[in-house]
Order: C-alpha cells, then structure tokens, then sequence
C-alpha cells in the first residue's frame, strides 16, 4: 500500500481544439497506507472564453492492481466557498463525481518525486511534501 504526501504546480488542456480549456493549479496529494487518501487541488480553470476558481478536495479509496498500477474510487467531493466553476463543467472535463473510478499509475521517481497518472501515461510529477 502507498504512505506518502506529494505537492505539485501543474496545467492541464483539456482537449485539442485551437484553445481549449485549461486548469491550472497546485495539487496536494495524500495517500495512506490503510488504502484512503485525498488531493486537494487549487488554481483556474479557464474555460476558454471565463476563468474560475477551482477549490476543492476530493477524497478516495485505492486499492492495488498491478505493477505500480491501483484501483481508485471517489468517495467524497468537497467544494470549498472559493470555487466558482460551474459543476456541469467542471464535471465535462475533470469527472470526479463520487462514484467515478479509475486506473492510475503511480511510480516513486527518485528518493523524493513521484509521478502520477494513468495506467499508460505520465501526467504529474509530485514532490514529497513530508
């Protein structure tokens, strides 16, 4: 099981159209070792023609399934006062609705990174923050 709590700056696009949207923000990932965890994340969401605050922590369950490979489930969504986008949109790019499942990677990189992503793909590269 995963013990370690990482923080990275990062920006996603969320497409490929011409200027699609985008979230920028600063992630704090926490998993534990009795197979829970949460990410916190925080920054803009630009929509393309609005910007957003994103202000939320979304907590999971994880569970091994395979080489560096897990198992994880949203367990609960909190939406901090800050946050302003709109959930429908929210939910059309970045989905973490309670319930949603997935695949992801996680691999140690060094003594003091990680990076995560999915099963197939690199996305974030996080540094430990304890």
């Amino acid at each position: 099981m995963l013990d370690f709590e990482c923080v990275s700056q990062f920006t996603f696009l969320l497409g490929e159209k011409e200027s699609p949207p985008k979230e920028s923000a600063m992630l704090r990932y926490h998993a534990k070792p009795d197979g829970t965890g949460l990410y916190s994340v925080d920054g803009i969401f630009d929509s393309g023609t609005e910007k957003y605050r994103v202000a939320r922590t979304v907590h999971f369950t994880y569970k091994p399934y395979g080489n560096e490979t897990y198992h994880f489930t949203v367990t609960a969504v909190e939406i901090n006062q800050r946050e302003t986008v709109p959930q429908a949109l929210y939910w059309q790019y970045l989905s973490d609705k309670v319930g949603t499942t997935r695949v992801s990677k996680i691999s140690k990189l060094g003594r003091d990174a990680y990076i995560l992503g999915t099963a197939t793909t690199p996305m974030v590269i996080c540094t430990r923050a304890r």
